[in-house]
C-alpha cells in the first residue's frame, strides 16, 4: 500500500475483512510515544525495531537503511532475514549482505502499482511550480498516462526499453511535424524593410478619435479574435477601438 493512503485505521479495517496489508506509513501517522521516538532515534545502520499493538492486529516495523523506514502490516512477523545492499567504501561501492526485516523484504518484492508509478515519475518529474494549480494536475495526469502507455508498450513489444528512452521517442515523434513546418515557414529570405503603418484619418462628421487610458477594443471582443487594449476612443459613438485594423471596420459598420 502506498504511504499516502496508509493509516492504522485503514490497516485495521482491511485486516478485519481478511485483506493482508504491507504498507509504508508516514511518521506522524504512526502514533509513536516519546519513548518509541527515542528508541527509533538511537537506531544504528541496518538495525530494526518491532512494535506490536495490544488492541489491534498491527505490527510496526522500523528499519534504518539510508533513512528510517516505518512499515505497518497485519500479516507480518518480527523475523529478520538477509538482503544485499550497496555499501560505499573509500571511493567505490561494494555489495554486502546486511540484516533486514522480512516484512520490509516482502514489501519491496510485492510493491507495484501506485508505489512504482510514483517512483518512476519522481525520477523524471516534469511538474514545476505554477501559479495556476490546475496546470500542475494536468501535467501529473499526462505523466501518469505516459507511464501507463510505457507499460502497455513493453508488454506488447518484443524489445524492451526503459522509461526515459520511451519518453524521448514520444517527444521526437511529437516534434517531427513541427520541424517540417518550421523548414517550410522559415526558409531564408531577404531582409524586409521596415514600413510605417498607414493610419486612416477620421471621417468628418462620423467619428472623432481621442486618446484616453487603455481599454479593450470592442471590435476584437465581438469578432472573437485576440483581445487587444487600445488608447484610442471614438467619442462620437463612445467606443474603444484599435486604430489598425478595427477602426476601418468601425466606420463601415456603425451597427456593430
Amino acid at each position: 500500500m502506498d504511504r499516502f493512503y496508509t493509516t492504522l485505521d485503514v490497516v485495521d479495517y482491511l485486516g478485519k475483512h481478511d485483506f493482508g496489508v504491507y504498507g509504508m506509513i508516514m511518521k506522524n501517522r504512526g502514533k509513536l510515544s516519546d519513548q518509541m521516538q527515542l528508541e527509533i532515534g538511537s537506531l544504528a545502520m541496518h538495525e530494526s525495531l518491532f512494535y506490536k499493538s495490544l488492541k489491534r492486529n498491527i505490527l510496526l516495523t522500523v528499519w534504518r537503511d539510508s533513512k528510517v523506514l516505518h512499515l505497518v502490516s497485519n500479516i507480518g512477523d518480527d523475523s529478520i532475514g538477509i538482503t544485499q545492499r550497496r555499501i560505499k567504501k573509500s571511493e567505490s561501492y561494494t555489495r554486502e549482505e546486511v540484516p533486514c526485516p522480512n516484512t520490509v523484504k516482502t514489501y519491496s518484492q510485492t510493491s507495484r502499482g501506485v508505489d512504482l508509478l510514483d517512483q518512476m515519475i519522481g525520477y523524471y518529474n516534469a511538474n514545476i511550480r505554477l501559479k495556476k494549480w490546475y496546470k500542475s494536475i494536468i501535467l501529473h495526469l499526462l505523466q501518469v498516462s505516459l507511464y501507463n502507455s510505457f507499460l502497455l508498450y513493453n508488454n506488447a513489444s518484443r524489445t524492451k526499453i526503459n522509461f526515459i528512452n520511451f519518453q524521448e521517442n514520444i517527444i521526437r515523434e511529437l516534434l517531427a511535424p513541427t520541424r517540417i513546418a518550421k523548414t517550410v515557414l522559415f526558409t531564408p529570405q531577404k531582409k524586409l524593410q521596415k514600413v510605417e503603418p498607414i493610419i486612416m484619418e477620421p471621417i468628418p462628421g462620423l467619428c472623432k478619435l481621442v486618446k484616453q487610458f487603455k481599454r479593450y477594443c470592442y471590435i476584437c471582443e465581438k469578432t472573437g479574435t485576440v483581445r487587444r487594449q487600445t488608447t484610442y476612443y471614438c467619442s462620437t459613438h463612445e467606443k474603444s477601438v484599435c486604430v489598425i485594423p478595427c477602426y476601418d471596420i468601425h466606420i463601415r459598420n456603425m451597427h456593430i
